[in-house]
């Protein structure tokens, strides 16, 4: 399966109009605490930055169908 990364076609994915916003508002509410978590899963700084960036590009890429979950972050 070839995948295409999210920054050449963020188009599908709600780019600056509809999802894009409400992709924002989540990942900035979140980020702190998905670097926390990653945090200590590896215990390292750097890595739980990378590990919640990819994260976030990933969920970035099919925020479409998770914004429509009573609950995106499943809380």
């Amino acid at each position: 399966m070839i995948r295409t990364p999210v920054w050449q076609d963020v188009s599908d994915a709600g780019g600056v109009g509809g999802a894009g916003l409400d992709f924002d508002d989540f990942a900035r509410s979140r980020q702190a605490h998905l670097r926390r978590t990653a945090h200590l899963l590896c215990g390292d700084w750097h890595l739980a930055e990378d590990l919640t960036q990819t994260a976030l590009a990933k969920l970035y890429a099919v925020w479409r169908r998770v914004r429509q979950l009573e609950s995106p972050d499943g809380r």
